[in-house]
């Protein structure tokens, strides 16, 4: 029965009804050839006209004792002759009186019997459905009729032992018998091969109700069963999958709060300390108040920022969030964002050069340079054919933002960035480089990262939330590119990235 397992349920079931039927046959042909090599023997069976051979045994009987016959005395010698099982008697005086028999056949239906109807049936016998009744008249020494000795017999073949009667009507039911034997039997071990798989899929449900998702089950035959264990397993991978990034959302979204709480309390902290020394009189002096409103102010952006890494970070990790792209004229775009740098690069005399590159031709030479010392607009020298770029404008708006400050919080006063945008086959590719200190080898593999703010050095990470440049790599990828970062041969910190 094991190797039905591999098999369907529907061949699973006809093959047990065909061992039934097979197992209950073969074990009725045994029964019988059994029984037959049994009953065949001498000694078991005998033959229809076995009783009609003793009849004239009988007959002598009557005949040589006479007198005797009639007395109730002799009724145990007739009794050894005539077999109870095969031959029925009884003896009648000649008044028609029963005297003594082994059966109560009734001879004379009506209880009185004409002594001319009596005398007829003497010496006769009658034979109806194979029954034979025979009349066997005693006569006494005198030729006088003292007694009727009736006997009756059946022309059939019969069993020597009674058992054997009982041993043939089980052979006759035995099928019936058989086919609920083997049935039970077969339909337990069915039974076992269709509850194996599913105690397993009980026991893995116990566990997943326990929450506890760290097992693994399998069937390992191919059929409905098997199909069922193997779909259980995969959603239990898939579930706990889920959970795990569940789990690992929540532990982050704990560990984002729990980040964003600690680095609001620095600017919070400096807000406050400044009101109440401006509410402690700290605002009589000019030079003072505007030393502390400055703070406050510095110290509000700091805090929105936080905020609005926060609530970016949550809006581009919800399953829903979606892109809304549209054609942006690319070399437009960097000419406005870099315009909008100017108060920052201006404070620590930063030059801003911005390259281009189309199609993979030679450079094109730059020519936007912002000069802090002269106070000039930034400009940039783009080439003249328009190129489109299917984007989302904010979200690129933030990802230059991440990185174009960050470059500028830790470029030293006087040193330069460089924006090279290359247009190559349809894609675009936005590399951004600065000349301050670059990255440590921990911050080339960890600075993608969220929350991280190890780059020491790159300054002490004071003022930012650690998001960053996680932000930017997710909005990048959910434009089908890339964010790379690495040093730059001579020094600085470069990072590209393509839509």
């Amino acid at each position: 029965m094991r190797l039905l397992k591999r098999h369907s349920l529907n061949k699973q079931f006809s093959y047990t009804f065909f061992l039934i039927i097979l197992c209950s046959l073969l074990t009725l042909v045994i029964e019988i050839i059994v029984f037959s090599a049994y009953v065949i023997q001498d000694t078991k069976i005998l033959p229809a006209n076995h009783f009609e051979k003793i009849v004239p045994k009988i007959e002598n009987t009557v005949s040589e004792n006479k007198e005797k016959v009639v007395d109730v005395s002799f009724e145990e010698v007739m009794n050894n002759i005539a077999p109870r099982e095969g031959i029925k008697y009884i003896v009648l005086n000649n008044k028609g009186k029963y005297l003594y028999g082994n059966t109560g056949i009734d001879i004379f239906p009506n209880g009185e019997v004409l002594e001319k109807e009596w005398i007829k049936r003497l010496n006769t016998k009658d034979v109806i459905s194979n029954v034979v009744t025979k009349y066997i008249p005693i006569i006494d020494d005198n030729n006088n009729l003292i007694g009727e000795f009736v006997l009756q017999y059946k022309l059939k073949v019969t069993y020597k032992d009674k058992g054997i009667k009982d041993i043939l009507w089980g052979i006759l039911l035995s099928p019936f018998i058989i086919v609920v034997v083997f049935t039970i039997i077969f339909g337990r071990r069915l039974s076992k091969n269709i509850k194996e798989p599913l105690g397993i899929l009980t026991e893995a449900t116990e566990k997943i109700k326990n929450n506890n998702l760290d097992f693994h089950i399998n069937y390992p035959y191919k059929n409905e069963l098997g199909d069922a264990v193997a779909s259980f397993e995969g959603m239990r991978v898939e579930l706990h999958k889920t959970l795990n990034k569940q789990w690992k959302l929540e532990d982050e979204k704990n560990l984002m709060i729990s980040a964003i709480s600690h680095d609001l309390r620095t600017p919070l902290t400096i807000i406050k300390g400044h009101s109440e020394m401006l509410n402690d009189g700290a605002y009589k002096n000019e030079d003072r108040l505007l030393k502390y409103l400055r703070s406050i102010e510095n110290s509000s952006d700091w805090a929105v920022g936080l905020l609005n890494d926060m609530n970016t970070l949550i809006k581009i990790e919800n399953v829903d969030f979606k892109l809304k792209k549209e054609k942006v004229d690319i070399y437009r775009f960097i000419e406005e964002k870099v315009k909008e740098y100017e108060p920052l690069i201006q404070e620590k005399n930063i030059e801003i050069k911005v390259e281009y590159r189309v199609e993979g031709d030679i450079e094109k030479k730059v020519q936007s340079e912002t000069d802090a010392k002269s106070q000039r607009d930034a400009g940039v020298d783009k080439p003249k054919v328009k190129k489109e770029v299917s984007m989302d404008k904010l979200r690129v708006s933030q990802v230059i933002d991440n990185i174009i400050t960050n470059s500028i919080r830790y470029t030293p006063d006087g040193g330069r960035i460089i924006v090279s945008i290359n247009m190559y086959h349809n894609r675009l590719k936005i590399v951004i480089k600065d000349n301050g200190n670059g990255f440590t080898n921990e911050d080339l593999k960890m600075a993608t990262g969220k929350f991280y703010r190890g780059d020491k050095s790159r300054g002490s990470g004071a003022g930012h939330s650690g998001l960053g440049l996680y932000i930017s790599r997710k909005l990048i990828n959910l434009h089908g590119g890339e964010l790379r970062i690495y040093n730059n041969e001579n020094s600085g910190a470069v990072v590209a990235f393509t839509l």
